[in-house]
């Protein structure tokens, strides 16, 4: 509870800068609105970060008066987290974590402001269990990445083509069918109702069995400019695609001899040996691969990278195309990391390429299986 009285000129300028929302960390509740009958109402809090007294809480003898006017000690709340932060959970909100909140807020606010109508982008989320290994797919993380590609939804909340459904695991009889089924109707419902004419720009946040990556991504197209995030795992988990590229070199291995059915192999995040693929490709395949030195699971850092992973693979499926003609299935054993398996989907295309059997990686099932077959 506040004790001064802070001057109006704060308080509007921090009701600017908070944009009218509750500044507490994953909150961001509207403070002038009521939210059970939508009428106009103000139900904000003007907290103190160090206390305007100097045994309230985070007080100080000297500093206590020096800022109980200061904007910069100011964060408009909602009731909720005023009395979290003060009351019910003061020991877990020192000085430097609200801060912290503040400053994170009224950061987005301003970006939020400052962005053009064609900034705007459709999140699609998508996730699926990969084996027993749940989605990591989070709402913060997804805003986080956004804030720094200085993009704005288009929704309040991301656009979600996930299935809560599912009753089978990805290595049971019927899994693939009807998870691309499941994925095919909802982002049919997801173009249905989406003013696709108002937006051209879509932000893809996925993580599921790459085969299903892939079909999400044949589905998306080229058709509207679209960025596809990657989860990296080190030196933290991020969406928020890094700066370095180390130096990689992506490569295309092209067959001495061309002589049966292809087989492209996506060697980026582990290691394909022929031998896997024989076993269940068709016999006298012919193998093409794109690899790099030492594969490994979180080396796509940067955008650069998948731009350059994007063009090889192209190069790849052209000639492929050439090679052995119009009328093959491309048989493909994907090790890729999640953003290199949509853009994968997305750079084929529909009318001209090769129609093409996604093949799966699981102990399961004892290696290499066929799981989704793309013809369109």
């Amino acid at each position: 509870m506040s004790y001064t009285t802070v001057s109006d000129r704060n308080r509007t300028r921090l009701w600017v800068l908070a944009g009218g929302r509750c500044e507490y960390r994953g909150c961001n509740e509207i403070l002038w609105r009521d939210s059970i009958t939508m009428g106009k109402m103000n139900k904000a809090y003007i907290a103190h970060v160090v206390a305007d007294r100097p045994y309230g809480p985070r007080g100080d003898v000297v500093r206590s008066d020096q800022l109980k006017d200061d904007l910069r000690n100011l964060m408009l709340l909602c009731d909720q987290c005023h009395r979290r932060i003060d009351k019910e959970q003061l020991q877990e909100h020192p000085e430097e974590v609200l801060l912290k909140m503040k400053r994170e807020h009224e950061d987005r606010i301003e970006l939020a402001t400052a962005l053009r109508p064609e900034d705007r982008t459709h999140v699609l989320l998508y996730g699926s269990n990969i084996g027993a290994i749940t989605s990591p797919l989070t709402e913060r993380g997804c805003e986080e990445a956004l804030q720094k590609a200085r993009r704005l939804r288009t929704t309040p909340n991301p656009i979600s083509l996930s299935w809560r459904g599912r009753k089978t695991e990805d290595h049971e009889d019927g899994y693939w069918r009807t998870e691309v089924e499941e994925l095919q109707r909802q982002f049919a419902a997801f173009t249905a109702s989406a003013r696709l004419s108002d937006v051209n720009h879509f932000s893809v946040f996925a993580h599921a069995p790459q085969p299903l990556l892939i079909k999400l991504g044949a589905l998306l197209t080229d058709q509207f400019p679209t960025d596809v995030y990657q989860l990296h795992r080190e030196p933290k988990s991020t969406w928020v695609w890094q700066e370095d590229d180390d130096g990689l070199i992506y490569k295309l291995h092209i067959p001495a001899t061309i002589a049966g059915p292809p087989v492209l192999k996506l060697a980026l995040s582990g290691t394909i040996n022929d031998e896997r693929v024989t076993e269940v490709a068709p016999r006298g395949a012919t193998i093409w691969t794109v690899t790099r030195d030492n594969p490994h699971n979180d080396h796509l850092r940067s955008l650069t990278q998948l731009s350059l992973l994007r063009k090889i693979m192209r190069t790849a499926m052209d000639k492929i195309k050439a090679a052995h003609g119009e009328d093959e299935t491309l048989h493909v054993f994907p090790a890729m990391p999640v953003s290199a398996a949509v853009e994968f989907g997305r750079i084929r295309m529909p009318k001209a390429d090769l129609s093409m059997l996604i093949y799966d990686q699981n102990r399961l099932t004892g290696g290499f299986t066929p799981s989704i077959t793309i013809t369109q």
